[in-house]
């Protein structure tokens, strides 16, 4: 109320339950946003903000993108959902030390692709090389800010993986105040 920073212990308590858990909740992404804004003084899209070009940002949507095209070469050859996907067994490594698991999942997101249909691999493909493009190096490390960047971006990619293209309209940035 009163316009001040939110806790420390809040922000850090919040990624490491979401790391922990391997679950972004609308919830714990609005805590992050919030937190951002209000003591980093940051512009945090409400939607996916493709013109961002934070590093940590753009892995979350790697990772998001990667995610699904697991899910889908998956049901593509096999014709059943897939249980367990990379998050359980890489999205804490994923958002901590990127430089130590990405290029594993990019390996092994090419295995998935060859399942896809042409049309949809090549989609999938371009979406990889426009969030690629803006990553001028990958961080063998992400400090709390950062993880609090990765996490936003895998939302807001898996949000608009989610979203059929009538439903999606132009991002909105939020003011600075929360």
């Amino acid at each position: 109320m009163e316009g001040t920073n939110y806790p420390a212990g809040l922000y850090s308590g919040v990624i490491r339950r979401t790391i922990i858990e391997r679950r972004v909740t609308h919830l714990r992404a609005a805590i992050i946003k919030a937190v951002l804004i209000r003591n980093y003084h940051q512009t945090i899209s409400t939607m996916l903000n493709e013109s961002n070009t934070d590093s940590a940002y753009r892995h979350g949507r790697l990772f998001a993108v990667i995610e699904k095209i697991q899910e889908e070469g998956h049901y593509a050859q096999s014709r059943r959902k897939l249980e367990h996907t990379i998050k359980e067994k890489y999205f804490s490594s994923a958002c901590a030390t990127p430089a130590a698991v990405f290029p594993r999942l990019e390996t092994l997101s090419v295995h998935h692709q060859r399942h896809l249909n042409p049309g949809r691999r090549v989609q999938m493909e371009r979406l990889i090389a426009d969030i690629k493009w803006e990553i001028i190096s990958t961080k063998k490390s992400h400090s709390l800010m950062d993880q609090g960047q990765f996490i936003p971006g895998y939302y807001h990619q898996r949000k608009k993986l989610f979203t059929s293209s009538d439903d999606q309209e132009s991002p909105e940035i939020e003011p600075a105040t929360v």
